[in-house]
């Protein structure tokens, strides 16, 4: 999967639903799976800042950081039995302007 920036990192949720729509759907009650001061995942948009459907059930926080995407996504393949370091993210660099001269 291609993405362009950590906000469609969170297209992984995608995959994952597709797997066990369930398991992800109790993730909204799950302590362990929302942040401290405010949800990650709800089934009404206006609990979250900047909600984005995943399925057609859930909603997910998208007004995070990268690293809280990267540590949610971590959690995320955890609970759902895959190995973190089976998940690669490969980063590329672009030298346009730098070689544009």
């Amino acid at each position: 999967m291609e993405v362009r920036t950590w906000k469609e990192m969170l297209l992984t949720c995608e995959l994952l639903i597709a797997v066990d729509e369930e398991k992800f759907l109790k993730f909204e009650n799950d302590p362990v799976m929302n942040g401290k001061k405010r949800k990650y995942f709800s089934k009404n948009k206006g609990d979250l800042r900047k909600p984005k459907l995943v399925g057609d059930k859930i909603y997910i926080e998208t007004n995070i950081s990268s690293n809280g995407i990267r540590n949610l996504l971590l959690k995320l393949l955890k609970q759902y039995g895959y190995k973190t370091n089976e998940y690669k993210v490969y980063l590329k660099a672009d030298y346009t302007e730098l070689h544009s001269n």
